[in-house]
């Protein structure tokens, strides 16, 4: 394998793949560039070999060797498929494409150098063969060797960040769904759930949980959660109604318990000896007071959001096995 050294483009890993990949755009034969990066995350140099039409050869104990001479901390290796710019991007990886990348990180092993991904690039978009790997559960001759403990140890979550960023396009799709909507201290609170969809080579979903509330003086306000955060609502909402029945029975002149639901809203509720209210803060103008029963408004929607989302999910599985 040729080794001359060159200058490498960028100043951390997304803008050198980026430079990288839009070289490659435009070579009709397989040509590999290794880069070499230092301990803050900046390209010091690379490798560039040229193959042929449809395959490039390298040599993972070649590139460690070199890594190892420059002192870098760390690499990544990229590759194109050539294609025309009318053909869709080929960022399917060859059983030569995974042997490779099985040797590779074999060869780390034991080096401190990291793992900066292997990566395919086609027509500018960019794939990365681990993280699809386990994104996918992609089957291959290799399964006895990407084990979880591979995906736990190389896919960092920055390194993931660092994928998720450079194959993800800038075409969104938002799709809005109404679950319900209610009366609440004389604001009217509209619940839906929305996806938003990243349109790539590797498509990624979003689902937040919105609320729009709307009182009798025109204040507006609009918040979400995420699918995480809505878990959590859900959870903090039916341990509000638990302990306000437990409270019942008490004796005690004054309490107020809180759940935070984001940092635009909260709820929660107030004992006044044996009288309670509820209570649900919304921004900053909107404070709803009504009865503690009617908090299961917001557990109700979050249920409902979620069989929505399984809804939707298993009709589109029925329709890719079909």
């Amino acid at each position: 394998m040729k080794t001359t050294i060159l200058v490498a483009p960028g100043n951390d890993l997304i803008s050198f793949l980026s430079h990288i990949s839009y070289d490659l755009k435009k070579r009709r034969i397989e040509y590999s560039v290794i880069g070499f990066f230092n301990s803050d995350g900046q390209p010091m140099c690379m490798i560039e070999n040229k193959g042929r039409s449809s395959w490039v050869e390298c040599d993972s104990k070649q590139i460690i060797d070199v890594a190892l001479e420059i002192k870098a901390t760390g690499l990544c290796f990229i590759h194109n498929h050539p294609s025309s710019l009318k053909e869709q991007p080929d960022l399917k990886p060859s059983e030569a494409d995974l042997s490779f990348l099985k040797d590779l990180i074999t060869s780390l092993e034991g080096t401190g150098l990291g793992y900066l991904g292997c990566w395919i690039t086609s027509n500018g978009h960019l794939n990365e063969i681990l993280y699809s790997l386990h994104k996918n559960k992609t089957t291959t001759p290799f399964n006895d060797f990407f084990t979880d403990t591979i995906f736990a140890t190389l896919l960092t979550p920055n390194f993931k960040n660092v994928v998720e960023t450079l194959t993800k396009t800038e075409l969104l799709q938002l799709n809005r769904y109404k679950i319900s909507s209610v009366y609440i201290d004389e604001c009217r609170i509209v619940f839906n759930i929305r996806r938003y969809k990243y349109l790539g080579i590797d498509d990624e979903d979003t689902w937040a949980f919105c609320f729009e509330a709307r009182d009798s003086n025109s204040n507006e306000f609009i918040f979400s959660l995420n699918s995480e955060q809505a878990i959590k609502a859900y959870d903090a909402v039916i341990e509000l109604m638990t302990f306000s029945e437990q409270l019942l029975s008490t004796e005690i002149e004054y309490t107020e318990v809180t759940a935070k639901l984001c940092d635009d809203s909260s709820c929660g509720f107030y004992q006044d000896n044996n009288q309670q209210k509820a209570f649900w803060n919304i921004g900053n103008n909107i404070n709803l007071f009504f009865p503690i029963t009617d908090l299961n408004v917001i557990s109700n929607f979050i249920v409902a959001g979620l069989e929505k989302i399984d809804q939707i999910q298993n009709q589109e599985s029925s329709i890719i096995d079909d």
